[in-house]
Parts: structure tokens; sequence; C-alpha cells
């Protein structure tokens, strides 16, 4: 079983930021509990080639997942932005195996390895 950054070996896991703040915690749950949801509208927009509701939706993850004590998904949004930026990463963002399908199978992946408590 995974272990959060407590010093025990094992795979890391994500954490909120605040896990000992009941009000920050209520507010992070819910953050989640919205968070698959808006990562699976990325893929949609990804897969349509919208790359524009990409490159913003991911600039809203990477600020506002700070904000709640997740600067792992931040991170990985901001990749995905930051990817979108450049027009070499616009460019190869609408084909199934693109880098831009990656970085949000990436974010995924963090997302799915958070503990919020």
């Amino acid at each position: 079983m995974p272990h959060a950054d407590d010093g025990h070996p094992g795979p890391r896991i994500a954490r909120s930021r605040f896990p000992d703040d009941p009000e920050m915690a209520a507010l992070a749950e819910m953050f989640l509990q919205q968070l698959e949801i808006r990562i699976g509208e990325l893929r949609e927009a990804c897969r349509r080639g919208d790359l524009d509701t990409v490159r913003f939706g991911s600039h809203q993850l990477r600020g506002a997942a700070g904000g709640y004590g997740f600067p792992e998904i931040g991170r990985a949004a901001g990749e995905i932005e930051d990817l979108l930026r450049t027009e070499a990463g616009a460019d190869r963002g609408t084909e199934g195996g693109s880098e831009v399908s990656r970085r949000l199978e990436g974010l995924e992946s963090v997302y799915r390895s958070i503990a919020v408590a």
C-alpha cells in the first residue's frame, strides 16, 4: 500500500498541503470531486482537437490546484499549458498519441494518487 511522504518506504502519493485544517480539507475534497470531471473534459477537448480549451482548462487547474494544496496537480497541468503555448506543442496536440494526450494521462495519474487527509 502506498504511503504519503511520511518517511516510510513505498511509493509517494500526492497529499493536500492542508490535511490538518478541516475547512481546507473540505474544500480540497470538493476540488477533487470536480477534478475527475474536469480531466475528462480536457481529454474530450483534446480528442476533438480543441486545444484552446485544453490550454485554458490546464491554466485554470494550474492555478487552482496550488490554492487547494495540490502542487503536484498544478505542476502536471502547467506542463500541459506550457506545451500548448508553443507552436510545436499545438501542432502535436491533435493526434491520438500526441504529447498533449500523454501529459493528460500524467495529470490523471497524479489525480489518482491523491489522498486528502
